[in-house]
Protein backbone atom coordinates (compact mmCIF):
# COMPACT_ATOMS: atom_id res chain seq x y z
CA UNK A 1 0.00 0.00 0.00
CA UNK A 2 2.64 2.36 0.68
CA UNK A 3 4.30 1.99 -2.47
CA UNK A 4 0.91 2.20 -4.33
CA UNK A 5 0.08 5.71 -2.24
CA UNK A 6 3.79 6.84 -3.40
CA UNK A 7 3.25 6.19 -7.00
CA UNK A 8 -0.72 8.08 -6.79
CA UNK A 9 1.07 10.81 -4.89
CA UNK A 10 3.57 11.51 -7.68
CA UNK A 11 1.28 10.90 -10.30
CA UNK A 12 -0.51 13.34 -8.71
CA UNK A 13 2.45 16.00 -8.71
CA UNK A 14 3.88 15.17 -11.63
CA UNK A 15 0.09 16.33 -13.16
CA UNK A 16 0.32 19.06 -11.28
CA UNK A 17 3.65 20.21 -12.52
CA UNK A 18 2.41 19.59 -15.98
CA UNK A 19 -0.54 21.92 -15.23
CA UNK A 20 1.48 24.80 -13.80
CA UNK A 21 4.11 24.91 -16.68
CA UNK A 22 1.60 24.28 -19.96
CA UNK A 23 -0.28 27.17 -18.48
CA UNK A 24 2.45 29.59 -17.86
CA UNK A 25 4.41 28.57 -21.37
CA UNK A 26 1.40 26.91 -23.49
CA UNK A 27 -1.13 29.58 -22.89
CA UNK A 28 0.92 33.30 -22.88
CA UNK A 29 -0.33 36.28 -23.05
CA UNK A 30 -2.38 37.10 -25.34
CA UNK A 31 -0.31 39.45 -27.63
CA UNK A 32 -1.56 43.09 -28.43
CA UNK A 33 -0.77 45.47 -30.88
CA UNK A 34 1.19 48.57 -29.63
CA UNK A 35 1.43 51.72 -32.10
CA UNK A 36 3.89 54.09 -32.00
CA UNK A 37 3.02 57.63 -33.82
CA UNK A 38 4.57 61.18 -33.50
CA UNK A 39 3.95 64.00 -35.91
CA UNK A 40 5.62 67.43 -37.20
CA UNK A 41 4.40 70.17 -39.52
CA UNK A 42 5.27 71.12 -42.30
CA UNK A 43 9.29 70.52 -43.70
CA UNK A 44 11.21 72.57 -46.26
CA UNK A 45 14.29 70.31 -46.91
CA UNK A 46 14.80 66.91 -45.93
CA UNK A 47 17.16 68.09 -42.87
CA UNK A 48 14.10 69.92 -41.25
CA UNK A 49 13.72 68.99 -37.59
CA UNK A 50 11.43 66.50 -36.74
CA UNK A 51 11.41 65.87 -33.08
CA UNK A 52 7.96 64.40 -32.62
CA UNK A 53 8.83 62.01 -35.00
CA UNK A 54 12.14 60.89 -34.37
CA UNK A 55 10.98 60.76 -30.39
CA UNK A 56 8.08 57.96 -31.84
CA UNK A 57 10.86 56.31 -33.77
CA UNK A 58 13.11 56.25 -30.81
CA UNK A 59 10.40 54.60 -28.86
CA UNK A 60 9.10 52.08 -31.45
CA UNK A 61 13.07 51.07 -31.71
CA UNK A 62 12.99 50.54 -27.94
CA UNK A 63 10.33 47.88 -28.01
CA UNK A 64 11.13 46.65 -31.01
CA UNK A 65 14.83 45.94 -30.37
CA UNK A 66 13.55 44.28 -27.31
CA UNK A 67 11.70 41.54 -29.59
CA UNK A 68 14.61 40.88 -32.25
CA UNK A 69 17.09 42.69 -34.24
CA UNK A 70 15.93 45.78 -36.08
CA UNK A 71 16.49 45.92 -39.94
CA UNK A 72 16.21 48.73 -41.68
CA UNK A 73 15.19 49.63 -45.58
CA UNK A 74 16.39 53.36 -46.60
CA UNK A 75 16.24 53.13 -50.14
CA UNK A 76 19.25 54.09 -50.67
CA UNK A 77 20.85 51.17 -52.58
CA UNK A 78 17.35 50.42 -54.77
CA UNK A 79 17.57 51.61 -58.75
CA UNK A 80 15.90 54.85 -59.08
CA UNK A 81 12.24 55.35 -61.02
CA UNK A 82 9.30 53.70 -60.95
CA UNK A 83 8.06 49.83 -60.54
CA UNK A 84 5.23 47.86 -59.95
CA UNK A 85 7.51 45.08 -57.98
CA UNK A 86 10.67 45.44 -56.49
CA UNK A 87 13.03 43.83 -54.27
CA UNK A 88 14.00 46.55 -51.42
CA UNK A 89 15.90 44.38 -49.05
CA UNK A 90 16.48 40.18 -49.01
CA UNK A 91 13.65 38.58 -48.37
CA UNK A 92 11.03 41.70 -48.88
CA UNK A 93 9.22 42.51 -52.07
CA UNK A 94 7.41 46.22 -52.54
CA UNK A 95 4.55 45.89 -54.69
CA UNK A 96 2.96 49.36 -55.98
CA UNK A 97 -1.07 49.31 -57.10
CA UNK A 98 -2.96 51.94 -58.70
CA UNK A 99 -0.30 54.26 -58.59
CA UNK A 100 0.72 56.93 -61.28
CA UNK A 101 4.02 56.90 -63.42
CA UNK A 102 3.76 60.69 -63.40
CA UNK A 103 5.59 63.24 -61.11
CA UNK A 104 8.99 61.01 -60.74
CA UNK A 105 6.83 57.92 -58.49
CA UNK A 106 9.06 55.04 -57.55
CA UNK A 107 12.52 55.14 -55.99
CA UNK A 108 13.34 59.09 -55.82
CA UNK A 109 16.01 61.11 -54.76
CA UNK A 110 16.72 64.70 -53.31
CA UNK A 111 13.75 66.74 -52.26
CA UNK A 112 12.64 67.84 -55.84
CA UNK A 113 8.43 69.06 -54.90
CA UNK A 114 7.45 70.89 -51.89
CA UNK A 115 4.61 68.44 -50.20
CA UNK A 116 5.76 65.61 -52.77
CA UNK A 117 7.59 63.51 -50.18
CA UNK A 118 11.08 63.39 -49.04
CA UNK A 119 13.87 61.63 -48.05
CA UNK A 120 14.50 61.35 -44.00
CA UNK A 121 17.81 59.26 -44.02
CA UNK A 122 20.33 61.18 -42.11
CA UNK A 123 23.40 61.86 -44.93
CA UNK A 124 20.70 59.88 -47.65
CA UNK A 125 18.81 61.19 -50.85
CA UNK A 126 16.87 58.65 -51.60
CA UNK A 127 13.15 57.51 -50.79
CA UNK A 128 9.99 55.58 -51.56
CA UNK A 129 7.65 58.41 -53.71
CA UNK A 130 3.91 56.87 -54.08
CA UNK A 131 1.53 58.92 -56.54
CA UNK A 132 -1.97 57.43 -56.47
CA UNK A 133 -3.69 57.24 -59.86
CA UNK A 134 -6.40 60.02 -60.46
CA UNK A 135 -10.39 58.52 -60.33
CA UNK A 136 -9.04 54.98 -58.68
CA UNK A 137 -10.34 55.69 -55.45
CA UNK A 138 -7.44 52.73 -53.82
CA UNK A 139 -3.81 52.53 -54.22
CA UNK A 140 -1.96 49.82 -52.22
CA UNK A 141 1.49 49.76 -51.37
CA UNK A 142 2.28 46.22 -50.05
CA UNK A 143 5.50 44.64 -48.48
CA UNK A 144 5.90 40.91 -48.08
CA UNK A 145 8.04 39.27 -46.34
CA UNK A 146 9.84 35.75 -46.85
CA UNK A 147 10.27 35.93 -42.62
CA UNK A 148 7.10 36.30 -41.83
CA UNK A 149 7.54 40.15 -39.02
CA UNK A 150 6.09 41.09 -35.57
CA UNK A 151 6.95 44.13 -35.58
CA UNK A 152 6.72 47.01 -38.73
CA UNK A 153 7.39 51.16 -38.64
CA UNK A 154 8.15 53.85 -40.89
CA UNK A 155 8.76 57.36 -42.18
CA UNK A 156 5.81 58.74 -43.76
CA UNK A 157 6.46 62.95 -45.40
CA UNK A 158 4.28 65.46 -47.13
CA UNK A 159 1.35 62.86 -45.86
CA UNK A 160 -1.67 65.71 -45.72
CA UNK A 161 -4.93 65.80 -44.37
CA UNK A 162 -6.80 68.12 -46.59
CA UNK A 163 -7.19 66.33 -49.85
CA UNK A 164 -10.22 64.01 -48.69
CA UNK A 165 -7.67 60.91 -48.43
CA UNK A 166 -6.70 58.47 -45.65
CA UNK A 167 -4.09 55.94 -44.84
CA UNK A 168 -4.64 52.76 -43.39
CA UNK A 169 -2.23 49.76 -42.25
CA UNK A 170 -3.46 46.48 -43.12
CA UNK A 171 -1.87 43.29 -41.95
CA UNK A 172 -3.22 39.41 -40.76
CA UNK A 173 -1.51 38.48 -37.15
CA UNK A 174 -4.26 35.68 -37.08
CA UNK A 175 -7.37 38.36 -37.28
CA UNK A 176 -7.31 40.96 -39.99
CA UNK A 177 -5.92 44.24 -38.60
CA UNK A 178 -6.34 47.75 -39.94
CA UNK A 179 -4.81 51.19 -38.68
CA UNK A 180 -5.04 54.28 -39.45
CA UNK A 181 -2.37 57.03 -40.35
CA UNK A 182 -3.41 60.47 -40.14
CA UNK A 183 -1.84 63.17 -42.10
CA UNK A 184 -0.84 66.32 -40.92
CA UNK A 185 -2.24 69.74 -41.96
CA UNK A 186 0.20 71.11 -45.05
CA UNK A 187 2.27 67.58 -44.96
CA UNK A 188 5.77 67.90 -42.76
CA UNK A 189 6.46 64.18 -41.50
CA UNK A 190 5.36 61.93 -39.04
CA UNK A 191 6.83 58.33 -38.27
CA UNK A 192 3.64 55.44 -37.17
CA UNK A 193 4.98 52.19 -36.64
CA UNK A 194 3.53 48.76 -34.61
CA UNK A 195 4.67 45.94 -32.78
CA UNK A 196 3.32 42.69 -32.17
CA UNK A 197 5.06 40.35 -30.16
CA UNK A 198 4.99 36.76 -30.77
CA UNK A 199 2.89 37.33 -33.97
CA UNK A 200 3.87 35.96 -37.34
CA UNK A 201 2.87 38.29 -40.24
CA UNK A 202 3.97 38.03 -43.54
CA UNK A 203 2.98 40.99 -45.35
CA UNK A 204 2.01 44.56 -44.57
CA UNK A 205 -0.24 46.68 -46.89
CA UNK A 206 -0.43 50.69 -46.90
CA UNK A 207 -3.85 51.45 -48.35
CA UNK A 208 -4.49 55.31 -49.82
CA UNK A 209 -8.31 55.90 -50.23
CA UNK A 210 -10.79 58.05 -50.73
CA UNK A 211 -9.32 60.62 -53.17
CA UNK A 212 -11.02 61.72 -56.40
CA UNK A 213 -10.82 62.91 -60.00
CA UNK A 214 -8.97 66.30 -59.55
CA UNK A 215 -7.40 65.49 -55.51
CA UNK A 216 -5.03 62.76 -54.51
CA UNK A 217 -2.50 62.52 -51.52
CA UNK A 218 1.34 62.38 -52.89
CA UNK A 219 3.49 61.76 -50.13
CA UNK A 220 7.13 59.67 -49.31
CA UNK A 221 8.34 56.55 -47.00
CA UNK A 222 11.32 56.15 -45.65
CA UNK A 223 13.61 54.14 -43.38
CA UNK A 224 11.30 51.08 -42.99
CA UNK A 225 12.41 49.23 -40.15
CA UNK A 226 10.96 45.41 -39.12
CA UNK A 227 11.85 43.16 -36.82
CA UNK A 228 11.25 38.92 -37.61
CA UNK A 229 8.97 36.88 -36.03
CA UNK A 230 10.20 35.17 -32.69
CA UNK A 231 12.64 31.76 -32.70
CA UNK A 232 13.86 32.14 -29.38
CA UNK A 233 10.99 31.42 -26.86
CA UNK A 234 11.06 27.65 -25.22
CA UNK A 235 9.49 25.40 -26.03
CA UNK A 236 6.55 24.20 -23.43
CA UNK A 237 7.43 20.34 -24.07
CA UNK A 238 11.40 21.14 -23.39
CA UNK A 239 10.68 23.09 -20.15
CA UNK A 240 7.72 20.50 -19.59
CA UNK A 241 10.32 17.77 -19.62
CA UNK A 242 12.94 19.44 -17.40
CA UNK A 243 10.35 20.02 -15.16
CA UNK A 244 8.80 17.17 -14.58
CA UNK A 245 11.87 14.96 -14.20
CA UNK A 246 13.37 17.19 -11.67
CA UNK A 247 10.09 16.53 -9.46
CA UNK A 248 9.99 12.78 -9.97
CA UNK A 249 14.20 13.03 -8.78
CA UNK A 250 12.97 14.86 -5.88
CA UNK A 251 9.90 12.49 -4.91
CA UNK A 252 11.86 9.11 -5.21
CA UNK A 253 14.64 10.37 -3.44
CA UNK A 254 12.37 11.43 -0.68
CA UNK A 255 11.10 8.07 -0.43
CA UNK A 256 14.42 6.51 -0.57
CA UNK A 257 14.84 8.19 2.94
CA UNK A 258 11.23 7.33 4.48
CA UNK A 259 11.99 4.10 3.68
CA UNK A 260 15.50 3.64 5.12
Amino acid sequence: MATLSVVKNLSMAVSGAAFIVMGTLGNPAIAEVITFQGADPVQTSTGGRRPNSDAAAAKFDTAAGGLGKINLIDFESAPLGNFSSLIVAPGVIANLTNTSSDVSPGISSGFIFSRLGFNTTAGGEQFLRVVPTFSISTATINFSFANPIQAFGAYFTDLETGFFGSLNVLFDNGTSQVLSIIGNTGGGSQFFGFTDAGQSIASVSLQVNNFNSDRRDIFGIDDIRYVAASESVPEPTSVLGLFSFGTLASLLKRNKKHRA
